[in-house]
């Protein structure tokens, strides 16, 4: 089962500005025991993707356009009661942010496209 998306906005300057808010959208997976977190922050024309693997940072994206046919982020986890493994996060951004969470290029999280 995909965990779902949350999505938070919080409001940097004050006031109804759309280019004030700070916006924010999460996914949640998890592993052989391990929890895999992709964060998207925009601000404007501004976007940041992050991986996290059990809350440490592994992987950035900054890139203001992204390919949804070539990973945006990746890592290879090395936890210590199993095997290797190959995480690897795609995006698509067009009128909203998707991602897609895969392992050894099987899909076991985020959004179907």
């Amino acid at each position: 089962m995909y965990a779902r998306a949350a999505r938070r906005r919080t409001n940097l300057v004050g006031g109804n500005s759309h280019t004030s808010e700070l916006a924010m959208k999460e996914w949640l997976a998890t592993h052989d025991g391990c929890q895999i977190r992709v964060t998207n922050f925009w601000y404007g024309p501004a976007h940041l993707y992050k991986l996290y693997i059990d809350g440490d940072w592994r992987d950035t994206n900054v890139d203001k356009f992204v390919s949804p046919n070539s990973p945006a982020l990746s890592v290879r986890v090395t936890p210590a009661h199993h095997g290797p493994f190959l995480v690897e996060v795609y995006v698509k951004a067009r009128v909203t942010v998707k991602a897609k969470i895969c392992v050894d290029g099987k899909q076991i999280g985020g959004d179907v496209f």
